[in-house]
């Protein structure tokens, strides 16, 4: 049976995470000395991304954006974003973790058993993000939104047909675009 790696490792450290070059080095090396056999593909590839445990997670720029531009969320787009800040404000500072379950190598017994702790994580996380929503939003939505929280970006432009109703601006935009058989501008 594997040692619990992680905790051990972070209890060692006052709970932090490796800080030092040489803490980071002891981490890997722990990893590596679970491996039962020399080509254990898993331990390879948790030992080329062992950074990720010690790398502060932080919610992406993009979003901090959106989060400040939803001050009075009024369509169901804004509820799920307060939602989603509210959620990511408390600890662990994550978003909701999706169901699925990344590719690797693995017995099926183990990797169904992985899979069902993913699967009851995500449902928990879902259910705490619903409990953040201030007013009713369709669960389907609310699942869509919650399994691609890591991909949420809002595109900004124009209502559609708004060009048409101001021909002044269609000019304009088309005067001012490059020109893509020529190479114009």
């Amino acid at each position: 049976m594997y040692a619990p790696l992680t905790r051990y490792t972070f209890t060692q450290h006052n709970g932090l995470p490796p800080q030092t070059y040489a803490e980071k080095q002891e981490f890997k090396s722990k990893l590596n000395a679970q491996k039962r056999t020399a080509d254990e593909e898993n331990f390879e590839e948790a030992v080329a991304q062992a950074y990720r445990a010690w790398t502060p997670t932080a919610t992406p720029p993009h979003l901090v954006e959106l989060f400040a531009d939803v001050t009075a969320p009024s369509t169901p787009f804004g509820q799920l974003l307060a939602a989603l800040r509210s959620f990511s404000e408390q600890p662990p500072h994550v978003f909701p973790l999706s169901a699925t379950l990344p590719d690797m190598k693995s017995d099926t017994e183990s990797y169904v058993r992985l899979q069902n702790l993913y699967r009851t994580q995500a449902a928990e996380d879902r259910e705490r993000f619903r409990s953040l929503l201030r007013d009713p939003v369709e669960p389907e939505l609310v699942d869509l939104f919650v399994k691609n929280t890591h991909g949420v970006q809002l595109l900004k432009g124009a209502r559609y047909g708004a060009l048409d109703a101001a021909p002044e601006k269609l000019r304009e935009s088309h005067s001012s675009s490059c020109s893509i058989v020529d190479g114009s501008c």
